[in-house]
């Protein structure tokens, strides 16, 4: 007997589907990548419970974060 809850939507099916398009009021792009300027707020984020709760993802320092920005640019 499996604990397991049944899917409630077929697995790939996600996959298939047009992306949401997020934009501000004025129109401009909602969602955009961090700059180093942000640094201090990423590494803010990246302390909080929640956040760790639900990412693998570990922001040790402003360095660390830095580093996670600009390998971010180049791709």
């Amino acid at each position: 007997m499996s604990l397991s809850p049944a899917p409630v939507i077929p697995a790939g099916t996600p996959c298939h589907s047009a992306q949401p398009t997020l934009v501000s009021p004025d129109g401009g792009p909602l969602s955009r990548p961090w700059t180093a300027a942000e640094a201090e707020v990423v590494h803010g984020a990246y302390q909080d419970a929640g956040i760790q709760r639900w990412t693998l993802r570990r922001m040790g320092s402003r360095d660390e974060v830095l580093q996670w920005i600009a390998a971010g640019e180049r791709q």
